[in-house]
C-alpha cells in the first residue's frame, strides 16, 4: 500500500529535517515485520537498516512509541521498472535474478537493473540488486 503520513504532526530532526508522522505503521518493530516481507535477512543487515536507519538522518525515527518518516529526502527520480522487458538471467529452485530496465521521464529506454530473489522460510524476498549504468 505504501507508506501512509500525517503532515500536520511534525517531530524535528537535525539540521532542519523534519519528520511526520507514519500513520499505516504503528513503530520500528512493525516496520521490521513489513521489511522481513520484501527483504531477505542478509539485505536488510547489510545494505537496508545502515542506509534507512542507522546514518545521520534516517528515514524513519521512532519517538514515544510512533513511527516518523524524514520527509526532507529530496524524493528520488521519477524511475520506473519496465516488466515487460525483463529476462530472467539465472533461476535455480531457491533463487532466480531477473534483469528489468528502470525508464524514467527523460530515458525511456532504460537503465538495467538485476535483482535477485531468494526463497527465505518458504517466502520469495529480494536478496540483492544489481545497476549497471553510466555512473559504475
Amino acid at each position: 500500500i505504501g507508506i501512509e503520513t500525517d503532515t500536520s504532526i511534525v517531530f524535528p530532526g537535525t539540521k532542519g529535517t523534519n519528520y511526520v508522522l507514519v500513520t499505516n505503521i504503528q513503530n520500528m518493530e512493525a516496520l521490521h515485520t513489513n521489511y522481513l516481507a520484501i527483504f531477505s535477512q542478509r539485505m536488510l543487515e547489510e545494505q537496508v537498516c545502515p542506509t534507512f536507519l542507522e546514518c545521520r538522518d534516517p528515514l524513519f525515527l521512532e519517538e514515544d512509541g510512533q513511527l516518523y518518516i524524514n520527509n526532507l529526502t529530496g524524493g528520488a527520480p521519477g524511475a520506473a521498472p519496465d516488466f515487460a522487458r525483463d529476462v530472467v538471467i539465472t533461476k535455480t529452485a531457491d533463487s532466480f535474478e531477473i534483469e528489468v530496465p528502470l525508464t524514467t521521464p527523460g530515458d525511456q529506454t532504460g537503465m538495467p537493473y538485476i535483482f535477485k530473489v531468494i526463497n527465505q522460510d518458504g517466502y520469495w524476498v529480494l536478496d540483492t540488486f544489481f545497476y549497471f549504468g553510466a555512473c559504475d
